[in-house]
């Protein structure tokens, strides 16, 4: 065809091969079809290096259906920034931080608020005591029926640290729980389960 210009071989199982001025291979193309680049691929900002894929910007991955992630040995996901969030429709549901909170967030089709949230607490101290890991509840609602939304405590429970700094076999650490119950938006203490289960 005149608006076609056409690269190959004639020769059954032929390899098509491209080279750079020096005579090093760049691209191979075999009989298969198979396109193998000797080095890196980059399209835009991505970059495909051997079995990473880099992006000098956001980087998007979109399907029009489900995602595998399908490994054989362990799934890493590392976030410089210190937070992790899972999200349906761009709208935050789960939220894993780096400085110690994870918060898993509800949406009753207005607007998106804190459900729960484990966080621990204190662990920059000069003093171990009074250490603690804390789960709260959380409810969110509207004053008056519109869409202005305000969070309210629903509760907690604290894992408290009783003991000061760590043996070196970190045998000697006292700890409690204590159950919270809300009234008014406050979060009242009442239970306490001591180191000795009273």
């Amino acid at each position: 065809s005149s608006t076609e210009m056409l690269i190959g071989t004639r020769l059954s199982g032929g390899v098509l091969k491209l080279r750079t001025a020096d005579g090093t291979t760049a691209l191979t193309i075999d009989s298969s079809q198979n396109a193998t680049f000797a080095g890196d691929v980059v399209v835009g900002d991505i970059t495909l290096s051997s079995s990473t894929i880099s992006d000098s910007s956001a980087l998007t991955i979109s399907s029009g259906d489900d995602i595998v992630i399908d490994a054989e040995s362990d799934v890493n996901i590392d976030a410089n920034g210190g937070d992790i969030r899972f999200k349906d429709n761009g709208t935050n549901f789960v939220t894993f931080s780096s400085s110690g909170a994870t918060t898993l967030q509800g949406n009753n089709g207005n607007a998106s608020h804190t459900l729960l949230k484990i966080h621990n607490n204190d662990v920059t101290s000069n003093t171990e005591t009074g250490q603690t890991a804390d789960i709260e509840f959380n409810f969110e609602g509207t004053t008056n029926g519109g869409s202005s939304f305000v969070t309210k405590n629903a509760g907690a429970i604290r894992a408290g640290k009783d003991s000061d700094y760590f043996t070196s076999s970190a045998d000697n650490m006292d700890s409690h729980l204590k159950f919270y119950t809300a009234q008014d938006n406050v979060n009242t203490l009442a239970l306490t389960l001591g180191s000795d289960q009273s």
